[in-house]
Parts: C-alpha cells; sequence; structure tokens
C-alpha cells in the first residue's frame, strides 16, 4: 500500500526521481558481482513479466537461485495511475538505483512516487503456488 499526497495534481504523471530506501535483511553480500548479475537478471525479467502480456496490475513477483542455500526474492509494483509506458521506464530508472542505493545489502526496497522494486534473501510475500488438484473419486460400484 502506499499513501501519496500533494497540493498539485500528480496522477498518471511519471515520479521516479523522488524515492526512498529501506533495508530489510541485517548481513552483507561477500560476492556483489555474482548477486547482483542474479538479482539484474530476477528484476529485468519481473520488470518485462508486469510491463507486458495481460498483466493490468503492473506488479510481478519471483525467485531465482543465489547459492545452493539461498535464493534472492524480487517484486516490482507500478501504481495504478501509471502507462505500462511509464511504469517500464520507472522500474528500470528504480532498479539502475540498486548498485548504489542498496549497496551490498542482502534485503532492500526503493521506492518512488510512480513505482517500487524490492529483493531479498529472505521470503517477504506469501508463496501463492496452487496446490496440485487431486484426482476425481472413482465412480460408486453399480448398484444391484
Amino acid at each position: 500500500c502506499q499513501l501519496s499526497y500533494s497540493n498539485t495534481n500528480f496522477f498518471g504523471l511519471l515520479n521516479s526521481d523522488d524515492y526512498g530506501t529501506w533495508y530489510w535483511t541485517n548481513g552483507k553480500v561477500t560476492d556483489t558481482t555474482a548477486f547482483n548479475a542474479k538479482l539484474g537478471s530476477l528484476l529485468k525479467d519481473l520488470t518485462s513479466q508486469s510491463t507486458t502480456g495481460p498483466s493490468r496490475f503492473m506488479f510481478a513477483m519471483g525467485s531465482i537461485p543465489y547459492t545452493d542455500l539461498q535464493t534472492i526474492n524480487g517484486l516490482v509494483q507500478c501504481t495504478g495511475d501509471t502507462s505500462l509506458t511509464d511504469c517500464k521506464q520507472c522500474l528500470n530508472s528504480t532498479r539502475s538505483k540498486i548498485p548504489t542505493t542498496c549497496k551490498d545489502a542482502h534485503g532492500c526496497e526503493i521506492a518512488t512516487g510512480s513505482c517500487r522494486v524490492r529483493y531479498d534473501t529472505e521470503l517477504f510475500y506469501a508463496n501463492t503456488t496452487t496446490p496440485t488438484p487431486s484426482p476425481p473419486s472413482p465412480p460408486p460400484p453399480p448398484s444391484n
């Protein structure tokens, strides 16, 4: 959820310059080159998912293996008044801030007036995969 207010109309206007940063996980990444490569790949894929196809919510989340024991989880989201083109521009701009803003943090979020990008090695969203349905019950035996 994001609350915005102003004395001027900002609906539909791209705002990726003003931003806030939050760090979610203690600790620092030791191999920043490998971590940033995996993170960049994940967030690029999520940006594409959220700005193409039937995603009318301009939202995507997912994960990518980082090491045998760690996974990088990510989320990208734009505000509902943002066009798909502006959403993509905002997410790309926000992603580009990660190396200097989040540095080597295991988890970080950058939120602007039009979009947000979050990642963490800890799972921060509910896994909403649908369980495989049970096979149908066999038909009842014929009655005599």
